[in-house]
């Protein structure tokens, strides 16, 4: 690989809310003015969802008044009528009786009764007439009275439908707008990536809180600290809900109960969307006996950092890509500079078999047997790989003593222009970019064997929900938030990692993380899950340190390791 420079009244609570979100745009900075407005919009549309139903209330009650006095008016209509026909009867029994008076004086030849009976039977017909005329107006009045009664009620009718309407419509409302989770509190475990993750995961975590009504207790792992705390919390009544496990410890926990199989969760049609974007090859080499303790959503990797101004000082034109270059760099670096030429975490504390097995698979071989029945710490390629890194040591001197640095301190060497290479995590990359080194930096892959087999070695982070969770549905939201493609494009942006979703490809522009991508993509030869893996790998660190130390033979201390590893898999 060639150096390269490389968001009182219904009107009034309406008015109060926009003169909130009035508020809200004068707030001190920028989360005052968004949590205000969010607030302020929250309340607004609360209030118009009020002043509607009430509008609507208001309607429906007046539409019920204008019916009243519509059934009033008929009823006075009628009795109106029923007034009216029974003058009418009696006017018409009055011209009956006149009637009969002039009959009888007809009769009996009383010209003068007749003669008066006449003129009364006349005006006793037209008052009948008249009364009837009148009876009938009386009634047709009854009969428009009633049809308005009719209306008046069919427009109450509608008016209390729309009353009705309008309050399923608020209640929606108020369902759209509830949190399912409210008053939940969820406790979340994870070792640290970096030095500011509660400050990071308080910002990522805010939105989710206030749309889901979860509160989450954030609580920093240490690394040292996993498997010892992890252990009693899952053995306790409270258990954290959701942890962050990476592949040694995932199946560990996983087959003693205490993660719930997230495989038929993401199986789930209504996941089926986001499952979609998630590689198979992630989820595979995570699965142990069929089933998936923890979504998967870190592919780590380790890279060599490389201060080109050391190496083009020492006179080496390329950055090495095997163990024979890398010795033969170090050495010129040694021999040319006051730099040292190399530094890879070599104890246990650091947890050195991450950032020494690509040595083991390049060299053709692995710590255990394929199917993970038998130990292979004393296998040829182990001891290849693992003298290796012990004559870096003892025999080349190109690394330092082990203990006379720890990572953190290997670390600070290279910032300080007094190493020339280092292998460690990408994560560095964007934290070296922000402090500006001051010297011209690339990164490469971990060099390959003498034959050019170049891998790149990680392990697997997963988010877990715990079997015993209180709370295991408002856990599996967690986990699904955290899993997702909003929430781990953020944090790789922090972190450079590898997400086995393939909907994340944004490094934010940058070359060195795309590059990583690219290498892990073509040679990636990662740890898979099982219960006993955690052990062997610390078996095979322990070997690492032992031989590192140049006072035990590298066959002498993967003797010993491959005894206890092998002790460790017959006690399964």
């Amino acid at each position: 690989m060639k150096l390269l420079r490389r968001r009182g009244s219904a009107l009034g609570l309406v008015l109060l809310a926009v003169l909130g979100l009035i508020a809200a745009s004068c707030a001190a900075d920028t989360g005052d003015i968004e949590a205000s407005a969010d607030a302020a919009m929250s309340a607004a549309q609360g209030a118009a969802t009020d002043a509607g139903v009430a509008i609507a209330d208001a309607g429906a009650a007046s539409a019920d008044a204008a019916a009243a006095s519509a059934e009033a008016g008929a009823a006075a209509a009628d009795a109106a009528a029923a007034s009216a026909s029974a003058a009418a009867a009696l006017a018409a029994a009055e011209a009956a009786q006149a009637a009969a008076d002039l009959a009888q004086a007809t009769a009996e030849g009383n010209e003068a009764a007749a003669a008066a009976a006449e003129a009364a039977l006349a005006a006793a017909q037209d008052a009948a007439d008249a009364a009837a005329a009148e009876a009938s107006a009386a009634r047709s009045e009854a009969a428009a009275a009633q049809a308005e009664a009719q209306a008046a009620q069919d427009e109450a009718d509608a008016a209390r439908a729309d009353a009705e309407a309008a309050q399923a419509e608020a209640a929606e409302a108020i369902a759209a707008t509830a949190r399912p989770f409210e008053g939940v509190t969820l406790k979340f475990g994870k070792a640290p990536h970096g030095e500011n993750e509660i400050e990071l995961f308080e910002t990522w975590f805010a939105p989710f809180e206030e749309e889901t009504g979860i509160t989450i207790e954030h609580t920093v792992v240490p690394w040292g600290d996993v498997e010892s705390t992890y252990t009693a919390s899952f053995a306790g009544d409270d258990p954290f809900d959701v942890t962050y496990q990476v592949s040694t410890h995932l199946t560990l926990f996983g087959a003693r109960g205490a993660f719930t199989d997230v495989l038929p969760l993401m199986s789930a049609p209504e996941y089926a969307s986001e499952r979609a974007h998630f590689i198979d090859s992630a989820i595979d080499a995570s699965l142990y006996q069929g089933k998936l303790y923890g979504v998967p959503i870190i592919i780590g990797s380790t890279v060599m950092f490389v201060n080109l101004d050391l190496l083009e000082q020492a006179g080496v034109s390329e950055i090495p890509t095997t163990t024979e270059e890398l010795i033969a760099a170090a050495q010129a670096v040694e021999a040319n500079t006051d730099a040292t030429g190399f530094h890879v975490p070599m104890t246990t504390v650091d947890f050195n078999w991450y950032f020494n097995l690509q040595n083991v698979h390049n060299f053709g071989g692995d710590i255990v047997s394929d199917d993970y029945t038998a130990a292979t710490l004393d296998s040829d390629a182990v001891r290849q790989a693992t003298q290796f890194g012990a004559d870096l040591i003892c025999t080349h001197g190109v690394q330092p003593p082990i203990g006379q640095y720890n990572r953190e301190e290997g670390i600070s060497l290279f910032k300080g222009g007094q190493l020339a290479m280092l292998l460690d995590e990408p994560l560095r990359v964007t934290a070296f970019e922000e402090e500006g080194l001051p010297f011209d930096w690339d990164i490469a892959p971990p060099v390959g064997s003498p034959d050019g087999t170049q891998t790149m070695f990680s392990t697997t982070g997963h988010w877990s929900v715990a079997a015993e969770s209180d709370h295991p549905e408002a856990a599996w939201e967690l986990a699904k938030f955290l899993s997702s493609a909003e929430f781990m494009t953020a944090y790789n942006e922090v972190y450079g990692w590898i997400s086995p979703r393939d909907d994340i490809t944004t490094f934010l522009g940058n070359d060195k993380l795309q590059r990583n991508l690219e290498w892990v993509l073509a040679s990636w030869d990662g740890l898979v899950t099982h219960p006993n893996i955690a052990q062997i790998l610390d078996e095979y660190g322990q070997a690492i340190e032992a031989a590192a130390s140049c006072e035990v033979s590298v066959d002498d201390a993967l003797s010993e390791a491959q005894a206890r590893a092998t002790e460790i898999l017959e006690r399964g």
